[in-house]
C-alpha cells in the first residue's frame, strides 16, 4: 500500500513538473503577443536605450523597455492630433538618444531624455501656416544644432513651406517653398544633404536636394511611382517607398538608386530598418485594385539581401506606427492607441515574394 503510495506521488510529481515546463514554453513562445495599452497616437523608441516615448494629450509618457511600465511624464504645451495619421515624423528621438523632439500642432518642444525634463520649447515660432494641426514633419540635426520641420497642408491644397529652426537663438534662420506633396523629408548621414520629395505629375515624382545651411536647391533625383515614405538606410544610403508600388534604395554620395524592389498595387505606410540585418519593415494592405484588398494591414518584411518579402502574420490599422529595438529584436507597432511588441525571433515568416 505504501509503495503504491510512493509510486502515485512520484507519477503526479512529474506530470506536474512537464505541466509547468509547458506552461512555462508556451509563455515564452507568445511573448510577441504582449501589448502597452496607451492613450497617444504617435510614438518613438530610443535608438540607444530602448526606452519608447508615447505622445498622449498635453504630455509625454516614458515606458521602460524591459517591462513595459510607464517610468516618467512630462507635460508639454501641446500634441499633434490623431487627424492626420499618414504624418508619423512627429515624435523623434536624436540619433544619440539623448534628446526627444515633439511637433505639436501649434509649437515644437524639445526634451531632455536623462533628466526626463522640457529644456526647450518654441512656443513664440512665427509659423506662417496658422490652420489646424499643419505641422507635419520634424527633423532634429545635432550636427547643426537646428531643427528642420514642414509646414503644409495636408489634402495637398497648397505648397508646404520647409524652415530650419536655430535651436540656440530660437529663431527661424532659413525657409524654402516646397512641392504641396513634399512632405517627407531625410538628411544623409553627415547632414550636407538634405532630401524631399516632390510629386511631378501622377505616377512620376523626384527627390529634390538641398543645401541644409541656406535650403537652396542643390541636385534632384528623377524616380519612378508617387512617393510615400523616406528614411535612412544603411551608411550613406537612404529608403524611398511608392505609394503602391515597392521601394527604391538611393546612394547618398552618387545619388542614384542602386537598388530597387518592386511589387503592384500594394500600399505602404510607415517604415523601420534594421541596419545589421539590411531587413525594412512596413504595414502594408493591397489596393483598391488588387483582388485581396482590405482595410486592415500585415507587416512585411524586405530583405535586401536576398530582394524576398516574408509578412508577420498578425493584422493591425494601417496607418499603425512602427519602430524596432535598438537591438533588432522587438518590434513595436501602434495601432489605435495599442503599442504590440513583437518579439521577431519567435517568428517564422511565410515568403511571399521572391
Amino acid at each position: 500500500m505504501e509503495n503504491n503510495l510512493r509510486t502515485a506521488l512520484v507519477i503526479y510529481t512529474v506530470i506536474l513538473t512537464v505541466a509547468i515546463a509547458g506552461c512555462a514554453s508556451t509563455k515564452q513562445l507568445t511573448r510577441h503577443e504582449r501589448t502597452i495599452s496607451t492613450n497617444g497616437h504617435y510614438f518613438d523608441v530610443n535608438p540607444k536605450s530602448g526606452e519608447i516615448a508615447v505622445v498622449t494629450n498635453h504630455s509625454v509618457d516614458f515606458y521602460s523597455p524591459f517591462n513595459h511600465r510607464l517610468v516618467h511624464s512630462v507635460e508639454i504645451p501641446s500634441s499633434p492630433t490623431s487627424k492626420w495619421q499618414d504624418y508619423f515624423d512627429k515624435v523623434l528621438f536624436s540619433k544619440q538618444g539623448n534628446q526627444l523632439y515633439v511637433l505639436g500642432w501649434k509649437d515644437i518642444s524639445i526634451i531632455d531624455v536623462t533628466t526626463h525634463e522640457l529644456i526647450l520649447c518654441f512656443e513664440d515660432v512665427e509659423f506662417s501656416i496658422t490652420c489646424y494641426d499643419y505641422l507635419l514633419r520634424i527633423l532634429p540635426a545635432e550636427k547643426k544644432e537646428s531643427v528642420y520641420f514642414i509646414e503644409g497642408f495636408p489634402d495637398c491644397t497648397g505648397d508646404g513651406i520647409l524652415k530650419k529652426i536655430n535651436i540656440k537663438n530660437n529663431r527661424i534662420e532659413n525657409d524654402t517653398r516646397i512641392d504641396r506633396y513634399g512632405d517627407r523629408i531625410v538628411l544623409n548621414d553627415e547632414q550636407t544633404k538634405l532630401y524631399c520629395t516632390y510629386r511631378t505629375r501622377p505616377g512620376w515624382s523626384k527627390l529634390k536636394i538641398y543645401d541644409p545651411d541656406s535650403l537652396e536647391e542643390i541636385g534632384e533625383i528623377s524616380v519612378t511611382g508617387g512617393p510615400k515614405e523616406l528614411i535612412n538606410g544603411r551608411d550613406n544610403e537612404i529608403i524611398l517607398s511608392y505609394i503602391s508600388s515597392g521601394f527604391a534604395v538611393i546612394n547618398t554620395q552618387t545619388d542614384e538608386i542602386v537598388n530597387s524592389f518592386d511589387i503592384d498595387k500594394t500600399h505602404f505606410g510607415d517604415m523601420a530598418f534594421d541596419k545589421n540585418r539590411n531587413i525594412l519593415f512596413s504595414p502594408f494592405i493591397k489596393t483598391r485594385y488588387h483582388p485581396e484588398a482590405h482595410d486592415s494591414c500585415i507587416i512585411a518584411s524586405i530583405d535586401f539581401n536576398s530582394n524576398s518579402m516574408s509578412s508577420i502574420d498578425k493584422e493591425f490599422r494601417f496607418n499603425s506606427q512602427i519602430a524596432l529595438s535598438p537591438d533588432g529584436n522587438t518590434l513595436y507597432v501602434l495601432s489605435g492607441v495599442v503599442i504590440h511588441c513583437i518579439d521577431l525571433k519567435n517568428y517564422n515568416p511565410e515568403i511571399l515574394v521572391k
